[in-house]
């Protein structure tokens, strides 16, 4: 037998791919939203046994993560979501991200008014600077703007609560 180099060899993979209108790559058969590269069309893919890079044809780094099939949980950039739900306030409820929305958060974001929505959207990206989502929805009540309009059904919960016996 053959003795084993003396220096790590790396093992990798590297080839290219197309970049779709959402920022996703296909890598494993599966979907990956890239942030940042659904302008560069193409993106080089360096491909390890357990994650991947990805860089711009320019050799710059965008993305490093672990491949689909190692079930790791991944952070999702809700600044650059919540951007492109911005300028299509309507594709809120049909996103795939929008599942992993807390519900209190989703049923904020549901409402019909496309304005109210809008509103509603840029509230969430400037209260994401403080504090993350899971704290959000903790909080829901507390951080929410009293200024923020009402829903048109909405309850007036001080007449509610004094319906409680206690």
């Amino acid at each position: 037998m053959l003795a084993l180099p003396e220096e790590p060899w790396p093992v990798f993979s590297q080839h290219k791919a197309s970049v779709n209108k959402y920022g996703e790559i296909t890598l494993d058969k599966t979907l990956i939203h890239i942030p940042k590269a659904y302008a560069l069309g193409h993106v080089e893919v360096v491909v390890y046994w357990d994650r991947f890079s990805v860089y711009s044809k320019h050799g710059e780094h965008i993305f490093n993560d672990y491949r689909p099939y190692m079930n790791k949980r991944r952070d999702i950039e809700w600044n650059d979501i919540l951007k492109t739900w911005l300028k299509k306030p309507r594709s809120v409820l049909y996103s795939r991200f929008a599942p992993y929305l807390p519900l209190r958060i989703r049923e904020h974001l549901a409402i019909d008014s496309i304005p109210l929505r809008k509103e509603r959207i840029r509230w969430l990206m400037g209260i994401l600077e403080q504090h993350d989502m899971q704290e959000i929805d903790k909080n829901f009540y507390e951080l929410v703007e009293p200024t923020t309009k009402a829903h048109p059904w909405d309850v007036d919960w001080t007449i509610y609560d004094q319906l409680s016996p206690e």
